[in-house]
C-alpha cells in the first residue's frame, strides 16, 4: 500500500469527508480483480475535497436510481400493489455509509475511483477501514460499491452485496 490519507478537515465540527471517507492506494491483485482492472493499466492518485463532493454527489443519484429500479421491479413483480421494501433499500443518511476510495488515474490520463461503501455500525472492521480493503461476502444493502469516472462525472458499476 503506497499511502492512505483521509481529506482535510475546514473545522473541528464533524465532517462528512473525514469521518465517513478515506482514499486508500492498493495495487494488490485481489483489489483490481475487485474492480476489474489490470494494475499494470493504472496509478494510484489522491482526492481532493472537491472531488470527494463530486463523488458523494454521484453516489447519492446512483443509490436513489438504484432504490427507484428496485421499488419499480418490486410493484411490477407483485401486480402494482405497494411492498415495504425498506429493508433492501439502501438510505445513506440513516445508516451513515463509511466510504473507501480506490483512486486511480489509467492509461488515457482518466481519474476513476472505486467506492467501497459499508454501514457505519458493522462491526467487521470498525477501526481499519481507513487504511486498507473491507470485503465481505453477503451483507446485504449493507455493503455495496460503484465505480465513478471523474471526468465524465458518471457512476457506473453499482453492485449491492447478496444476504445469505
Amino acid at each position: 500500500m503506497a499511502f492512505c490519507y483521509t481529506a482535510s478537515a475546514q473545522s473541528h465540527k464533524k465532517n462528512l469527508f473525514t469521518d465517513n471517507y478515506a482514499v486508500i492506494c492498493d495495487t494488490s491483485l485481489q483489489t483490481m480483480m475487485l474492480i476489474h482492472e489490470d494494475k499494470d493499466e493504472l496509478t494510484c492518485t489522491r482526492l481532493d475535497n472537491k472531488e470527494l463532493q463530486l463523488i458523494d454527489t454521484l453516489l447519492k443519484d446512483a443509490i436513489s436510481d438504484y432504490n427507484k429500479k428496485l421499488e419499480k421491479e418490486y410493484k411490477k413483480r407483485y401486480g402494482g400493489r405497494k411492498m415495504d421494501i425498506s429493508n433492501m433499500t439502501i438510505d445513506l443518511y440513516k445508516e451513515n455509509y463509511k466510504r473507501q476510495c480506490f483512486a486511480y488515474v489509467n492509461k488515457k490520463g482518466e481519474k476513476i475511483v472505486w467506492v467501497n461503501c459499508m454501514c457505519s455500525e458493522d462491526p467487521v472492521d470498525i477501526e481499519g477501514w481507513k487504511s486498507h480493503l473491507i470485503i465481505v461476502r453477503d451483507g446485504g444493502k449493507c455493503y455495496f460499491n460503484l465505480k465513478v469516472d471523474l471526468a465524465k462525472k458518471e457512476a457506473y458499476d453499482l453492485r449491492v452485496n447478496g444476504e445469505a
